[in-house]
């Protein structure tokens, strides 16, 4: 991930599990160095704290230095639980702390309706990651800018 030619987006979902314990999932997506696109799990974690805004940025921000991607962090896409947009101001300031309010807004995803299932990080708004994801169209518009920035080549 850390040599991906693009940004890596983050997707994140939190639950609860009938035993009442708090998991927090992590997916990125990303374009790797051929151009090809992949999904990866970061992470599927038990959520010790309460699941504040605050606690789960921290658990993100762990897992994002873990693969050494802090500078490559492109959009993050959660539900549209109070508690993710603090998350994702918590995680955006600690990422770079230059950032101002409406760049963090700017970066973020929430999709319109809360899943509540808690089967996988592909609520609405990953879906939605994911259909871009998975445009033939988008991963050339990508790769050509990627291209005319000179920042890929064909190998």
């Amino acid at each position: 991930m850390a040599a991906s030619i693009s940004a890596v987006h983050i997707g994140f979902d939190m639950w609860t599990s009938p035993n009442n314990f708090a998991y927090l999932a992590a997916t990125a997506h990303f374009l790797d160095i051929k151009g090809k696109q992949q999904t990866r799990l970061l992470a599927f974690t038990q959520q010790k704290d309460e699941h504040s805004g605050l606690n789960m940025s921290t658990t993100l921000h762990e897992v994002i230095q873990r693969y050494e991607i802090v500078g490559k962090v492109g959009v993050v896409v959660s539900d549209n639980a109070s508690n993710n947009d603090t998350c994702i101001s918590h995680l955006f300031a600690r990422l770079d702390p230059s950032m101002e309010m409406h760049d963090h807004q700017a970066r973020t995803s929430t999709s319109p309706s809360t899943t509540t299932t808690g089967t996988s990080t592909s609520g609405e708004g990953l879906m939605l990651l994911a259909s871009f994801a998975t445009s033939s169209s988008l991963s050339e518009h990508l790769l050509k800018g990627l291209n005319d920035s000179g920042k890929h080549r064909e190998r």
